[in-house]
């Protein structure tokens, strides 16, 4: 083990038949050093490795291969990775979950999009790996990703609604965030109109809004003021501050 940990250092060509040779060695301690040795070099056995890793018996391999092929954008054009990484979402080890979100995120694709969606969404989705895809939706700056967001607001516990909130709030795109801010306004809008939003969840519409700068929520902001609770109105008056800046 301390060979291979020495070897996964040695940027070098020379490593790479005596790592290659142990890619399928009994002890699966060794085959998830192995992979990340051998990840960085972009070949087709390496490729062929992750491919085969990904149901691999031992957990550890498996989030070590679905973390690199996440890296392997190159592979898109020649097969379905989104499909073959898919699985993962739904697998027993919560540290392969939140790989593959990880993975499915970093590869920015619509089909990466409607699987995070998916799963987000499901009634057997644990919170912690609901907020992993939310974080993993947030990486992928597609009008889809932002829908996807909001539309499972209805399906999640406050804590995840609060970080669909924050990831709304992060988008880059100019046009995203003009999209966020209408969507954030409507669902504050909703719940203020059938007083059922919780306290956190209003408090971090608010935030979120002043984080955008979305002037239009202006008279919106305004109202939540007016509200009972004493934390929001602080909340508020913050976002108000940032849409004066």
């Amino acid at each position: 083990l301390t060979a291979i940990q020495a070897l996964a250092n040695v940027r070098d060509p020379a490593i790479f038949e005596p790592l290659l040779a142990l890619a399928d060695d009994s002890d699966p301690t060794i085959r998830s050093l192995v992979i990340p040795a051998l990840a960085n070099f972009k070949v087709p056995p390496v490729d062929a490795l992750l491919l085969a890793a990904v149901k691999d018996t031992h957990a550890t391999v498996r989030q070590e291969a679905i973390t690199h092929l996440g890296l392997r954008s190159h592979l898109l054009a020649q097969l379905d990775l989104v499909s073959v990484l898919m699985p993962g979402l739904w697998d027993l080890s919560p540290r392969v979950n939140k790989a593959t979100a990880i993975a499915l995120g970093r590869l920015n694709t619509e089909t990466s999009v409607t699987s995070l969606a998916q799963v987000l969404s499901s009634i057997h989705t644990p919170e912690s790996l609901q907020i992993d895809v939310v974080r993993a939706l947030g990486w992928i700056e597609k009008p889809s990703a932002l829908l996807a967001l909001f539309s499972a607001r209805n399906q999640t516990s406050v804590a995840v609604q609060v970080e669909i909130i924050n990831t709304l709030s992060r988008f880059r795109a100019p046009q995203l965030q003009q999209r966020a801010g209408e969507l954030l306004c409507h669902w504050l809008t909703t719940d203020l109109g059938a007083a059922t939003g919780s306290a956190a969840v209003y408090q971090a519409i608010a935030l979120a809004l002043g984080q955008l700068h979305y002037a239009p929520a202006l008279s919106l902001l305004l109202e939540l003021q007016q509200g009972p609770n004493a934390h929001t109105r602080l909340y508020v008056e913050a976002a108000l501050k940032q849409l004066e800046a």
